[in-house]
Parts: C-alpha cells; sequence; structure tokens
C-alpha cells in the first residue's frame, strides 16, 4: 500500500535539480525549497526533509559541480567588476585633472561662501567664548553681591534715625553750642 504523500521519481529530480540550480547561482537552499513547495503543493518544510534526508546523498557530485560553478563565476564577476572599477578610477582621474584646470562661473562665489564660513565660525568661537565670560562674571557678581546682614541703604536710613533721636533729646543743640562756645588759648 502506497502512502498518499509519498514521493515520486520526477519530484525528487525535480528537487535536486531546482536545487543544484540555486547553489549553482549563489542562491540560497531555502528558496529552492519554496521554489519546489510551490510547483508541487507541498510545503518548504516537507521539501527541506525530504532533500536532507533521502535525496542529496544521491546529488554528491552534481552538487561539488554546481558549487565549483559557482566559485567560477563568482570569480568572472568579481574580475569584472575590478576592471570597470578601475576603468571608472581612471576616467574619474581625467576629470578631476580637468576639473582643476578649469575655472567656472561659479569658483569667485565658492570662494566668498567659503570665506564668509570661516568668518562665522571665528565669530561664532569668540561669541561662546565672551557666553562664557559674561555668565563667569554674573556668577562672581553674584557672590560679592550676596546679602549681608546690613545694606548701606539700611545703614543710612539707621543712621537718620539717631540723628533725629539726638535732636529730639536736644543733644544735636548742647554739641553745637560747645563748638561756638570760645576756645580757652592754652598759656604759654
Amino acid at each position: 500500500m502506497k502512502r498518499k504523500d509519498e514521493w515520486s521519481y520526477e519530484e525528487d529530480l525535480l528537487l535536486a535539480q531546482t536545487i543544484l540550480e540555486h547553489i549553482e547561482t549563489n542562491s540560497t537552499q531555502l528558496k529552492a525549497f519554496e521554489e519546489v513547495a510551490e510547483r508541487l503543493r507541498r510545503t518548504p518544510a516537507a521539501c527541506g526533509f525530504r532533500w536532507n534526508s533521502a535525496v542529496r546523498k544521491d546529488y554528491t557530485e552534481q552538487i561539488k559541480e554546481a558549487k565549483s560553478k559557482r566559485k567560477s563565476a563568482k570569480n568572472d564577476a568579481t574580475e569584472d567588476v575590478v576592471a570597470k572599477a578601475s576603468a571608472l578610477v581612471v576616467e574619474a582621474n581625467n576629470h578631476e585633472h580637468q576639473r582643476v584646470d578649469s575655472v567656472t562661473p561659479f569658483d569667485p562665489i565658492i570662494d566668498t561662501l567659503t570665506s564668509l564660513k570661516q568668518e562665522y565660525l571665528t565669530m561664532k568661537a569668540t561669541i561662546d567664548e565672551l557666553s562664557k565670560q559674561v555668565t563667569e562674571l554674573t556668577n562672581r557678581l553674584e557672590n560679592v553681591s550676596s546679602p549681608s546682614t546690613f545694606s548701606p541703604t539700611e545703614d543710612m536710613h539707621n543712621l537718620m534715625q539717631i540723628i533725629r533721636r539726638a535732636e529730639q533729646l536736644g543733644l544735636f543743640e548742647k554739641y553745637m553750642s560747645k563748638d561756638k562756645e570760645p576756645k580757652e588759648k592754652p598759656a604759654g
């Protein structure tokens, strides 16, 4: 009696060919499993299990050949990329020499903007330095003018109260009249 989900020879062959193609093109086996699963109406997990448990061991030589083809294709592609990159570098160097030798109408504008940028950076540094100094001086001023027990206006107020009190008591007049009396001349 056959199983309902048993793999046929054609299905195994399709699985093997698809995986070998993916190996050659530097794709992943997972993508190959998904592709076969879609064609055979199976799950990618079932395809992966079938490949790893039964089919792969029958295709070891073909796997080596596919990997070899992939490696040589990769080397060829690398050589092509290196050749194209070298050509681009040569072209860029030639273009750079042409650009340096030629003057565009924008060069004076670029020079002016570069000069303005430098001036801006210098001014910004100066402003930053001055801001630091202002902050430092403000802190020093706050420390110097920290509230003491008496302020000058309080002292003046207190002195005026003392003088008024002295006037009320008549001490101020006595002191002033003492100064008006003739002073005795020392004998001599």
